[in-house]
């Protein structure tokens, strides 16, 4: 690929900005310090640079980029950092739910004995009243 023919910045030839007002004295050149490598004759942007370097876990990366390989393994860790995530979500949920059915059936039974107790003092009171009447009616029959 060729150099492009029309220059990127315009170049400011006059001493004057459009605003009548004297423009910076200092010309840029291209000589700077902090040059750009070439590609294809042309300055390349940095992140399309190939320049390896290594990272702690001594994977090579290139720079802004990760390899396909690295990709796909970090992102199946992803998944699976997500999928434990949500089984053990669900698993606290399924806790939860049995705890709370076992409460539930807790103070069903409990409701239940109160009721048969209730119903049972019930049964000897109206027991005990028939008792007395019959006392009663037998002590007036002999009376």
């Amino acid at each position: 690929m060729a150099p492009p023919t029309v220059p990127l910045l315009p170049d400011k030839r006059n001493g004057t900005n459009s605003h009548g007002s004297p423009a910076r004295t200092k010309k840029t050149t291209a000589t700077n310090t902090d040059k750009k490598p070439l590609l294809n004759g042309i300055a390349s942007p940095s992140h399309l640079v190939a320049t390896i370097s290594t990272n702690p876990a001594s994977k090579p990366i290139v720079e802004g980029f990760l390899k396909t390989d690295d990709r796909m393994r970090l992102a199946k860790e992803r998944r699976e950092e997500r999928d434990r995530s949500l089984a053990a979500r669900e698993q606290l949920i399924r806790e939860k739910e049995r705890r709370s059915q076992l409460q539930y059936e807790r103070t069903v039974e409990e409701r239940w004995k109160r009721l048969e107790e209730q119903k049972h003092k019930e049964e000897l009171r109206r027991a005990a009243v028939e008792e007395k009447r019959r006392l009663q009616l037998e002590e007036e029959r002999v009376s």
